[in-house]
């Protein structure tokens, strides 16, 4: 049983729909889960102070879910993503989501995208998302739903107060959640998708991936 930080980060309120669905899934889950919300100037300030709040305990895995996350599976996701940190040995791991309005673009970003992007300055126009149906590598992933070992965060904070802090990244400006990531990355760790969890993104309706397929 892992000890797992679970922060939500809130900008406006929370939908009671997904309050319940969230806490569902905590309640239920066979690991310890310490949950801790946040209302700040800006989701990445409330974030911010999550990260603090993390270190401040004893747990293993810093775990986010973004205020308008709905989870769709029978199957807990809080202890399917703590069995595959463990048990693959990975550093980064998020959920598959995708944004609110159309064309309901994954929120990732893929390797190959951005071999693209570097290598021509620009991105292609009509990028088809490739999405596969095991754990896949990317560049980045949104903090829609994501766990973070214990470890990155404190090798992060070292290096920098506000890890989550927007950049510059070869000529892109890249948010909070992708900012993370890149500085993981940068430290030789790999950000990873499990496609098998079900999210949806609460807007007017529930958006899934379907709505981009």
């Amino acid at each position: 049983m892992a000890k797992v930080f679970f922060g939500v980060p809130i900008f406006n309120l929370v939908n009671p729909r997904v309050f319940e669905n969230q806490h569902k899934i905590i309640r239920e889950s066979t690991n310890q889960i310490i949950y801790s919300q946040v209302v700040g100037a800006s989701v990445e300030n409330a974030r911010q102070i999550l990260i603090d709040r993390f270190l401040q305990t004893d747990c293993d895995y810093y775990l986010t879910a973004d205020a308008d996350i709905y989870f769709l599976d029978k199957e807990n996701p809080i202890d399917r993503f703590v069995y595959l940190m463990e048990t693959k040995k990975l550093d980064i791991l998020g959920g598959l989501y995708v944004y609110k309005r159309e064309p309901f673009l994954p929120v990732f970003r893929p390797q190959e995208l951005q071999n693209l992007y570097e290598e021509k300055g620009e991105f292609p126009e009509n990028y088809k998302f490739n999405i596969p149906n095991e754990l896949f590598e990317v560049t980045w992933v949104g903090n829609g739903f994501k766990i973070v070992k214990r470890k990155i965060i404190e090798e992060l904070k070292k290096q920098i107060k506000l890890p989550n802090l927007p950049m510059i990244y070869k000529n892109e400006y890249v948010s909070e959640d992708w900012a993370f990531d890149q500085r993981a990355k940068e430290m030789g760790y790999k950000v990873w998708i499990d496609p098998k969890v079900k999210l949806g993104h609460l807007g007017t309706k529930i958006y899934t991936v379907e709505d981009y397929q």
